[in-house]
């Protein structure tokens, strides 16, 4: 088992990768831009508010890469879901190359955002 420190740095070294992203012009949305913000990161380490365990925070985390190409380089989505949660209504976008999968968000009309990476 890994120290907690351990874990805490090398969490901190993939936060400090994730947020010097920013954003990532997208052709699947006509090159508008895909933000990198707290909504993606935090859901790579957790599922709801409950934390996922540790080897899935690094597995999506060590995928941030191919994220950052396949938003990149890929123009088709493949699939699309809108929710509605009282007045809020959540559009999901999924983009997929090489058996990744990264998911995309947009809450209301705000940003389309990373949500996250399988």
């Amino acid at each position: 088992m890994m120290p907690r420190e351990n874990r805490r740095e090398i969490l901190q070294r993939y936060h400090d990768m994730y947020y010097r992203i920013r954003k990532v012009a997208c052709p699947a949305f006509s090159k508008e831009f895909v933000h990198f913000n707290r909504h993606g990161f935090n859901h790579l380490i957790r599922k709801g508010r409950k934390l996922r365990k540790f080897e899935d925070q690094i597995r999506r985390l060590r995928l941030l890469p191919k994220a950052v190409s396949i938003l990149m380089r890929v123009d088709q989505i493949i699939s699309c879901k809108t929710i509605r949660e009282g007045t809020r209504v959540i559009d999901f976008w999924e983009i997929e190359s090489d058996n990744v999968h990264v998911i995309i968000r947009k809450v209301n009309n705000g940003s389309l955002h990373f949500f996250s990476i399988f």
